[in-house]
């Protein structure tokens, strides 16, 4: 209705031969524009013709992103996105925020992720180590790692589906449960069924599109102790006719101390990563900083040598890296021909625990192609 009136009067400016007139008119296309600009709730209306393409993250330093993603909340409190290149944009951003400003955003436009969610039910809880009792649809126990983690393993899944695991593209709904993705929708592609399910479990023997390494550890002398481990795999979102996939790398920095009542605990601790490092069949093209600060395209290969920290001091630290995008289905991930990164904490200074990891190819040397990373931080990489 507003854009109808708007060319109305445009078209009643040409038609006026006075400079009086058409300040006049021109005096009303600003208010409706401004009165536009100052609509409130933009993101909760159930229709697209009233959601308008801004950044997402408003006036704060969350604008910086520059996120320009169409979206709304639903009855069904889910995030509906207008398009897959909005899905893309937004995962993209996400993975670039910090906790604050996440939270900002959830309540910027009345959404409650599943990621909130689960941190609010492990923040009112003791006895952590029985949450998969008191709430078995949410959580499970990690008996490798001996702790209660969310039945939706990916950090990215879990900050845009709701408590249900939902969103949606378009018109189909992305539901995600734990080691599957479920696409439905009347707009299904008639090569899938309206069920079609996607193995985005990093344990999954079923297809093997997602690989996950065990943790490693770096203790200092007073006992201050920082756990790491890494998995990589493919979020997976389909408008019902083409998919989008992002193949991203997730790094996980756990702080623990020693209590000689208690044992080893887990502490709250700023967490750092640097000097992300990986060389992997399948991966496909990458677009990175190289040790030279240089800006270069590179297929298979991917680095992220800045420190990155978290925003506050966490039991558990979270780093995930969209490492590419594509709409073309890129096939299986394999086992990556190197993996390295450090992790570290406050607690453990410029020390941390140096994943390095090396499973060369038949035509491949017997030396890593890249630079093994240290325990201690000599360089720091600012571009």
């Amino acid at each position: 209705m507003q854009i109808i009136f708007i060319n109305v009067i445009i078209n009643s400016l040409k038609k006026k031969k006075t400079m009086k007139q058409n300040y006049f008119f021109l005096f009303l296309i600003l208010l409706i524009l401004s009165s536009c600009n100052n609509e409130e709730n933009l993101f909760s209306n159930d229709s697209y013709e009233n959601v308008i393409e801004q950044s997402a993250f408003g006036e704060s330093s969350l604008d910086k992103l520059k996120t320009h993603a169409v979206y709304y909340v639903n009855d069904e409190k889910a995030l509906v996105f207008s398009s897959l290149e909005d899905y893309g944009f937004l995962l993209d951003s996400i993975s670039k925020i910090t906790d604050e400003e996440f939270s900002e955003w959830e309540n910027r436009i009345g959404f409650e992720s599943y990621r909130t969610f689960v941190n609010n039910i492990m923040e009112k809880t003791i006895e952590t180590d029985r949450l998969q009792f008191s709430y078995p649809n949410f959580f499970e126990k990690n008996k490798e790692l001996n702790m209660v983690i969310p039945k939706i393993k990916s950090y990215l899944y879990q900050s845009i589906v709701n408590k249900e695991g939902s969103f949606y593209i378009g018109n189909t709904k992305n539901t995600v449960n734990g080691d599957y993705i479920t696409i439905q929708g009347e707009n299904v592609n008639s090569k899938l069924d309206q069920n079609t399910s996607y193995s985005i479990n990093p344990l999954s023997e079923q297809i093997g599109n997602a690989i996950e390494y065990p943790a490693i550890d770096y203790m200092t002398k007073d006992r201050s102790r920082v756990m790491t481990w890494f998995k990589i795999y493919r979020l997976q979102g389909s408008n019902g006719s083409a998919t989008l996939y992002n193949t991203v790398l997730e790094i996980t920095v756990r702080p623990r101390s020693w209590s000689e009542v208690t044992g080893w605990n887990d502490t709250e601790s700023v967490c750092y990563v640097e000097e992300v490092k990986l060389h992997m069949n399948g991966l496909g093209l990458c677009s990175f900083y190289n040790e030279d600060g240089v800006r270069v395209m590179k297929s298979n290969e991917f680095m992220a040598l800045k420190t990155s920290r978290s925003s506050k001091a966490l039991k558990i630290w979270n780093l995930s890296i969209v490492m590419n995008s594509s709409m073309m289905d890129p096939g299986m991930l394999y086992d990556p021909y190197c993996v390295h990164y450090r992790a570290r904490t406050g607690k453990t200074g410029k020390w941390g625990a140096a994943y390095n990891t090396y499973h060369p190819a038949p035509d491949m040397g017997p030396a890593c192609q890249h630079r093994i990373v240290t325990e201690y931080q000599n360089q720091i990489y600012d571009f």
